[in-house]
């Protein structure tokens, strides 16, 4: 899911793959400066519970302490956003 944001275009989900694997979280950017990408992770309250910065195409998070349950991950930088949800299981 995109949301479109005034004044900002949409990161390409063609460059940006998300995806979870029981408690890690995977995420992998192609095509796009790395400079200045952020990763924030959200629970379903809209609470922020995780924000870094992406320093490689590939970065895994830990989501050990975190329950069972659907996050929303969204990846930002100075141009656009991208945003999907995704599965935290055992």
């Amino acid at each position: 899911k995109q949301e479109k944001l005034s004044d900002i275009e949409n990161i390409s989900n063609e460059n940006i793959n998300i995806y979870s694997d029981k408690k890690t979280v995977y995420t992998s950017v192609k095509n796009i400066p790395e400079n200045d990408i952020k990763i924030e992770i959200f629970d379903m309250l809209g609470q922020k519970i995780i924000q870094r910065n992406i320093e490689s195409n590939l970065t895994e998070i830990s989501m050990e302490n975190f329950a069972t349950g659907n996050y929303l991950v969204k990846i930002t930088n100075q141009t656009g956003l991208y945003e999907q949800k995704i599965f935290i299981s055992e």
